[in-house]
């Protein structure tokens, strides 16, 4: 019967734990200006939404943030159709594809709504993580290891829609980046090898 040397197997179970883990890369999106720098960071890259005012053909001006002051943040429409753009719903819905989303472990987007809104922040398979109700600002903070696909923003009472009466004052993102495949084969490759000097 083969023995490990407490230490040796101790090292080694830690190489193997360390290769196989993933890395967290942070993101933060605050919306400064130009504003239409937003549009080569991750919020855009990654999710369904575009400038509110570009979206319905209001202005081509991808800078323009609102006909009343907002400070940093923009109206947003949930779809990256530019020009003419109608909302005839009373929900809008910000989701991320499908790669980021499995991999986004944390986010956080902070919200201010002229009227009553209920936010739901949901899983890959449509489970509620968090849900919120009220008025003016609202911050949805949700973590989950499997992953995060989306918020849905919907009135709670008839009278006006979501898109032109919420807008997105900024955010953060945690994504798990898994470490390259060829660095796991490594760890095997150097347990096993430890394994062969033991036998001989």
């Amino acid at each position: 019967m083969q023995y490990f040397a407490p230490a040796k197997t101790a090292v080694t179970l830690g190489l193997l734990a360390f290769v196989s883990m993933a890395s967290a890369v942070d993101y933060t999106e605050l919306f400064p200006d130009p504003l239409h720098t937003w549009k080569d960071r991750w919020l855009y890259q990654h999710s369904n939404i575009s400038n509110y005012y570009v979206a319905t053909g209001y202005t081509t001006d991808e800078d323009f943030r609102s006909t009343i002051p907002i400070g940093d943040g923009f109206w947003f429409a949930d779809t990256k159709q530019i020009g003419g753009y109608t909302d005839s719903t009373m929900d809008s819905k910000i989701e991320f594809d499908a790669a980021f989303a499995a991999t986004l472990t944390h986010l956080k987007l902070d919200f201010h709504a002229v009227h009553e809104n209920r936010l739901t922040a949901y899983d890959l398979l449509g489970n509620t993580l968090q849900e919120i109700v009220g008025t003016g600002d609202l911050t949805i903070d949700v973590s989950n290891l499997a992953g995060i696909k989306g918020i849905h923003l919907e009135r709670t009472a008839a009278g006006n829609y979501v898109e032109g009466n919420v807008y997105l004052r900024g955010g953060t993102a945690t994504q798990a980046v898994p470490e390259p495949a060829s660095l796991v084969a490594l760890g095997f490759g150097a347990f096993g090898l430890m394994k062969r000097r033991k036998k001989s």
